[in-house]
């Protein structure tokens, strides 16, 4: 995060040279980017009522907005300056990048929120290349209409129908590695996300800051957490997910899973690695599923660095219904088995964390269902009481580890409700895990 920020900060400061004390206490403040964020634009909106009140005629920002609005539209103006500034402000030459984004039974109301969203991007130089991955003459005829609406040469459309997400990204990836105008990063969103306005910008800052970093990915957080109770324990997973555990893998830059729907690649090592990712055979079968994590497995393999940005938010909604949150589990258990599987011969490269979370993958299933036996064998044999003091001390743990941290995290009081998911752990992931792995060979997708 201070890597990420600590530009920004000094946009700001070589403008305002008064906002340095204050600027600096934002700074040092541990604080999640949207907090950040609303903290560094007070100070604007501070500057602006004490210092720039009733100059707005003067200032080429506001020389088109409404009286009413010159406030806040100064502000959200100034921000944008200083987020561009903070990356060219020495006449440094602009890193572009390419953006895919693959279609598959996507609704346009969920493509057009994704693409209102990249227009909102603090950072300009992107290319986008829309990938319709489906026979959908509607999407179609939206996607027609975007590539008019905000110009043919920032958005380009492809078909290529029931393909498979893998192939409609490599698609989008090879046009850009051809493309006489080269990007120097390719990023890959799923169409039924949408990116916060500095996502974009964040990202790229990380991979800037050390050349050996070959592929970044954002902070998911759940779209959709209050439908009912599996949405919202989903939310509070995604959050021990990126938060806790990838932000530990960051720590050595070794994160394992780049999320497909926020992740970005050096276009160098996309060239190097396209084809066996785009080509990968696992027992036999051409995989269609596991595109994330295979493409850090690849950028770990050769060396390089993967890395995770805090401050990258996308926003994503989660299966809602039962059924279909159990074939996306399924097939996100697959992917680690096979990845893990695919780490084994040279994971003693890698760091000596990762190293522990492979064999912790690769055993911990095995060990919970021989410790689950075990005490439901006492149970039968000498009386369910003695159940009691481990379910007493499960809960305590998950409670102190899971929901305080998450609480003092967030200040959300709905990660009181965390011990909750040990439910879902218990009836369904593990046996689904252990399904995952009988069923390696399976090539299904499963879900959209």
């Amino acid at each position: 995060r201070r890597i990420i920020r600590q530009p920004i900060i000094n946009a700001m400061i070589e403008e305002y040279p008064g906002l340095r004390s204050a600027a600096e206490r934002v700074f040092n403040k541990p604080s999640h980017f949207p907090d950040f964020k609303r903290q560094v634009m007070a100070l604007l909106e501070d500057l602006y009522d004490n210092e720039i009140l009733h100059e707005g005629d003067e200032d080429p920002f506001l020389s088109d907005v409404p009286p009413g609005m010159i406030r806040a539209q100064w502000v959200e103006r100034k921000w944008r300056d200083i987020m561009v500034r903070s990356f060219y402000g020495d006449g440094q030459s602009p890193r572009w990048i390419g953006l895919v984004v693959p279609t598959y039974k996507t609704s346009t109301l969920e493509l057009q929120r994704l693409i209102e969203s990249l227009e909102d991007q603090t950072y300009p130089f992107i290319r986008v290349s829309i990938v319709l991955n489906e026979n959908n003459e509607d999407l179609k005829a939206f996607t027609y209409k975007i590539i008019k609406k905000y110009g043919g040469g920032r958005y380009i459309r492809f078909v290529e129908p029931k393909q498979g997400k893998r192939n409609a990204m490599s698609l989008g990836f090879a046009d850009f590695l051809q493309d006489p105008n080269p990007v120097d990063y390719i990023f890959n969103v799923d169409s039924d996300s949408r990116l916060h306005p500095d996502a974009i910008a964040n990202a790229v800052r990380l991979m800037e800051s050390d050349p050996r970093i070959g592929c970044v990915t954002g902070n998911i957080k759940v779209a959709n957490p209050d439908v009912n109770l599996l949405t919202n324990l989903t939310y509070q997973r995604f959050f021990y997910a990126f938060d806790v555990e990838r932000a530990a893998q960051n720590l050595w830059y070794s994160v394992t899973c780049m999320s497909g729907a926020f992740m970005g690649v050096r276009s160098d090592v996309m060239r190097y690695i396209l084809k066996p990712w785009s080509t990968q055979i696992f027992m036999g079968q051409a995989c269609n599923y596991g595109d994330d994590r295979h493409l850090a497995t690849l950028t770990l393999k050769l060396g390089l660095k993967s890395a995770y940005s805090p401050d990258s938010l996308s926003y994503t909604d989660v299966p809602h219904e039962m059924p279909v949150w159990k074939k996306q589990q399924t097939r996100w258990a697959r992917s680690a088995w096979r990845e893990t599987l695919i780490t084994l011969p040279w994971a003693h490269k890698l760091p000596l964390w990762i190293v522990f979370e492979t064999a912790y993958l690769l055993v911990f299933p095995f060990i919970l269902w021989g410790i689950v036996a075990s005490i439901v064998y006492r149970a039968v044999i000498h009386g369910p009481h003695l159940l009691l003091p481990y379910l007493i001390v499960i809960f305590l743990i998950n409670f102190i580890f899971y929901s305080c941290y998450a609480i003092l995290s967030t200040r959300e009081f709905r990660f009181a409700s965390s011990p909750l998911y040990l439910l879902y752990q218990f009836r369904y992931l593990q046996p689904l895990r252990i399904w995952a792995l009988i069923s390696l060979d399976q090539t299904k997708w499963g879900t959209k």
